[in-house]
């Protein structure tokens, strides 16, 4: 068997659920910080043309890479930044990129390359399930899957399913089949384990795959 093959059936392994004790939860003002602050752009890209968002979102980028560069080179200023953020932090973000880092960046990418819809619905994909998963996984996940939760896994589509539902009979032209491809995909890739970071691949991958879609069945 090749070293790929040893790789991906260890993977396939690991989507067989299995008893688990919860992790210790995170404190729930982190999950709802993400909430909030990811469903900032997304929300004002429904009312809003894209080209004034993408400089918004390119500039705050800009800004937060220049302070991460500084804050990493420079402990005596990473220290006071750790300090004031603590309750909003990661363990390992003390000494790497933030996780607000590479949502800004997701969000540069998706406004500036996809249309309207599926940007909105790629970026409310990060926004709402990924910490409504991670809180329902963190407390009440029992069944192992992939290292993470079938609870956590199960909570992520069903809310990717309803917010893409509700945006969709409301705000977005584009069609039901679209907006689940794109909460399966969605699904599939934050449980997926990579080195691309997930506030990165699941906005990217859910919208490229809801774009295919959307020509495939227009």
């Amino acid at each position: 068997m090749g070293r790929h093959e040893a790789v991906g059936g260890a993977w396939l392994r690991k989507l067989s659920p299995e008893r688990r004790t919860p992790a210790p939860a995170a404190p729930p003002h982190r999950r709802l910080f993400h909430l909030a602050a990811a469903s900032i752009f997304p929300a004002l890209l429904i009312f809003f043309p894209k080209e004034p968002l993408l400089a918004a979102s390119g500039a705050l980028l800009v800004v937060s890479l220049v302070g991460e560069y500084l804050r990493l080179r420079r402990p005596d200023l990473n220290r006071p930044f750790l300090t004031g953020l603590r309750l909003l932090l990661k363990g390992r973000e003390d000494r790497s990129i933030t996780g607000s880092t590479y949502v800004l960046a997701s969000t540069v990418l998706v406004i500036g390359v996809m249309p309207q819809p599926i940007a909105v619905l790629a970026l409310f994909y990060l926004a709402i399930p990924d910490p409504m998963a991670a809180l329902v996984g963190e407390r009440f996940g029992r069944h192992g899957l992939a290292g993470k939760s079938l609870e956590g896994t199960a909570t992520f589509l069903v809310a990717a399913l309803i917010a893409g539902a509700v945006l969709v009979a409301t705000a977005l032209g584009t069609t039901f089949a679209v907006m689940a491809a794109g909460a399966v995909t969605a699904a599939f890739l934050e449980l997926m384990p990579a080195r691309l970071d997930d506030n990165v691949r699941v906005p990217l991958g859910s919208g490229a795959v809801m774009w295919l879609a959307s020509q495939v069945w227009a």
